[in-house]
């Protein structure tokens, strides 16, 4: 996640062939960070639940 940062933010990397990256405006920020972590949490809910009831995988 880290590189993609870089990547995306870093002002001589913008218009870069073959990347072309734009960064997201400031405000969109506001329900990426509030919205992504529930696929975070989903994902972990899974694995504990499938450990708890001794699913596999």
């Amino acid at each position: 996640m880290g590189l993609q940062l870089i990547v995306v933010y870093s002002l001589p990397l913008f218009g870069v062939t073959p990347f072309q990256t734009e960064p997201f405006p400031a405000i969109w920020w506001i329900p990426l960070i509030l919205i992504a972590p529930a696929g975070f949490f989903a994902v972990e809910l899974e694995k504990l639940l499938r450990r708890r009831l001794g699913g596999t995988t």
